[in-house]
Formats: C-alpha cells, sequence, structure tokens
C-alpha cells in the first residue's frame, strides 16, 4: 500500500485536514507558510502520489480536459493542434486525456462515455476536416468543437476562415501580374473546397477582374495520378496558367512534378500557391512553397483556454455561428511576378 496522507500528517505533526490542504494547494489562510513548506517536503521524501480521481469524485474537479478526435492524431496534417492542446492544457495545470474514434460513430460515444465517468472538466472535439459533426445526443454543456461545427448550433465552436485564406492566396497572384491562376480543386463534398472557390473568386471580383472558369479543375486530390493530368493538360493548352492556387500542399506537388516533366521551371515559367502549410511539403521543395496556414494551433490554444475558463469561471460562452480564425499567408519561393 502507498503513502497516504494521514502517513504524511504523522510525520508533519498536523492534521490530516491540513495535510490535504497544503498538498492540494488550497491552505492559504489556513495554514502557515512555513508549515504548508514542511508538509510539502516531507511529502517529497515520501514520494507520496495524490489520488486525483478521488480528489475529483468528493470535488466534482479533476483538472482534467478530454480532447476527442476522429483521424487528427494519425495525421501529419493537424500535428499542432494536438501539441498546442497539450501545451495548453499542461500550462494551466491540467492533463489532457486524448481518444482517437477512428470516426466511428459508436466510438465516438463511448469516449464521451468514458471521459463523463472520468469527471472530466470539459471536452473539446476536434474532427480532422473542416466540416458539420454530430456529437452524442448527452454530450453535455462544457463541450467545445475545433476545426469543425456541431449540427447544434448552441455548442461554441471554431473554424478556420477558408475564404479569407483562399482570397489572400488569390489577391498575392493577381499582385503578382497574374490573370490566367488555375485553380485545382477536391471534388469531394468537404467544406473548404467550395469555401475556397468562393474566396478564389471573391479576389477577382474584388479587383473588377474576370474569373478564367476554364482554368477551375475538380479533382480527387488524393490521387497524384489524376492532379498530374489536370495539370499536364492546362499547361498543354492554348492558353496556359501563368499560375497555380491548389486545394492543398499535396495538390500543389502535382503542379512541381508536372512542370519538371515539362520542362519548366517555378516560379520563372509558372508560380504556384498551395493550401495549409504542411512543412514536411512546403519547406522541403525547391523552391519552397508558398502557402496558407490552416489554423490548427489557434484554433486548438483557443478551445483548450475556453474550456478552462468555463470550469473555473463557472461561465458558458452560448454562441450560435462558428467563430472563424484567420488562415494567414505564409510566403516564401514559389510566386513571382508575371512575365509581359
Amino acid at each position: 500500500m502507498g503513502v497516504t496522507l494521514a502517513d504524511i500528517a504523522q510525520r508533519a505533526g498536523v492534521s490530516t485536514a491540513a495535510a490535504s490542504l497544503v498538498l492540494s494547494g488550497q491552505y492559504q489562510g489556513r495554514v502557515s507558510e512555513k508549515r504548508a513548506e514542511s508538509i510539502r517536503q516531507i511529502a517529497e521524501e515520501m514520494q507520496y502520489v495524490r489520488n486525483d480521481l478521488a480528489q475529483g469524485l468528493r470535488t466534482k474537479t479533476t483538472r482534467t480536459l478530454g480532447f476527442v478526435t476522429d483521424t487528427v492524431a494519425t495525421t501529419p496534417y493537424a500535428v499542432d493542434m494536438i501539441a498546442a492542446a497539450t501545451a495548453e492544457a499542461r500550462a494551466a495545470g491540467y492533463l489532457l486525456m486524448l481518444i482517437e474514434t477512428g470516426g466511428d460513430r459508436r466510438t465516438l460515444e463511448d469516449a464521451f462515455r468514458n471521459l463523463r465517468s472520468r469527471h472530466v472538466d470539459g471536452i473539446a472535439f476536434a474532427p480532422m476536416y473542416h466540416h458539420e459533426v454530430a456529437l452524442p445526443e448527452d454530450s453535455g454543456s462544457d463541450v467545445i468543437v475545433v476545426n469543425g461545427y456541431p449540427a447544434n448550433r448552441s455548442i461554441t465552436s471554431a473554424i478556420p476562415d477558408e475564404v479569407q485564406g483562399a482570397y489572400d492566396a488569390t489577391t498575392f497572384l493577381l499582385d503578382h501580374g497574374h490573370r490566367r491562376i488555375a485553380y485545382i480543386s477536391e471534388s469531394s463534398s468537404i467544406d473548404a473546397g467550395p469555401l475556397r472557390i468562393e474566396g478564389f473568386r471573391k479576389a477577382f471580383e474584388t479587383k473588377n477582374l474576370p474569373v478564367s472558369d476554364d482554368l477551375i479543375v475538380h479533382t480527387e486530390t488524393a490521387y497524384h495520378d489524376r492532379i498530374d493530368a489536370e495539370v499536364a493538360a492546362l499547361l498543354r493548352s492554348h492558353r496556359p496558367p501563368t499560375a497555380f492556387f491548389c486545394f492543398n500542399d499535396a495538390t500543389a506537388m502535382g503542379v512541381y512534378r508536372t512542370a519538371a516533366r515539362l520542362g519548366l521551371s517555378i516560379p520563372h515559367d509558372i508560380s504556384v500557391v498551395g493550401f495549409d502549410n504542411l512543412e514536411l511539403l512546403a519547406t522541403n521543395v525547391a523552391p519552397m512553397l508558398t502557402t496558407v496556414q490552416l489554423p490548427h494551433r489557434a484554433m486548438a490554444q483557443w478551445g483548450i483556454q475556453t474550456l478552462i475558463e468555463w470550469h473555473e469561471g463557472g461561465l458558458r460562452q452560448i454562441n450560435g455561428s462558428p467563430i472563424r480564425f484567420a488562415c494567414p499567408l505564409v510566403v516564401r519561393d514559389s510566386v513571382a511576378i508575371v512575365r509581359s
């Protein structure tokens, strides 16, 4: 059997209640600082480990937060999200419990039940892709959605501002003199696709310039051969584009591959902008890729901060619309002024 509070109290010559107050950090005004330091030192010497779960059952707080994902934990695209959430919780003295569901509904419901049985102080749910999510019906009021939005709009959520990100990327190309800009879009129904096209079109409209609809291509960006075929067809056309704005960085790599095969140079012959800022790709090509940063880190930090504020302040932020986080443009070397 491990060292107990009673053991600590007996050795320190104080009551068990006094030892408990000191080791839970709630002794101010009840135990002198000198006595508190003595109790902490004895606990360290005796290698005392607090039973936080038992304490949570008594105090209704465990200083533990749940972080539930579908496939975020196993993808390189959102490593920053996990790292930021963990660091933010740790800095505030909270433990983060991470559960991945693999996109399975029953596992999602089990995850929420399991976290509730452990009396966590709040739960963040983070889908891999920006889309509407259906949370368990009894998920609770201290729940927040990061990188998506719930069907129940009374639950607070955060999403990337896809329109703004695409608008800024396209404007950057327009400001470099490009007018025939191809957009390689994702053909699936995820929210990011149409929102990024909206931002692309909005940039042209703002400058009173026409959009070349023949340069907007919808394809399955998960398949390299399909991306490469679409890019090659555009570059071999009668009036090829001078620049490409791509749905994601992986798609932009298709432009790099195809340009190399056709003997074209980036950015001297064609300019390229991606989306995601997946540094594994963006910073390991030549020239390094100009791209748009998805705000995974900022959204995760905000989500954890909000849960902690709710828990410690006793407040709930009810917001019918998702809070949008900016997607900043990361300028590197893949864009040049268009040749006349």
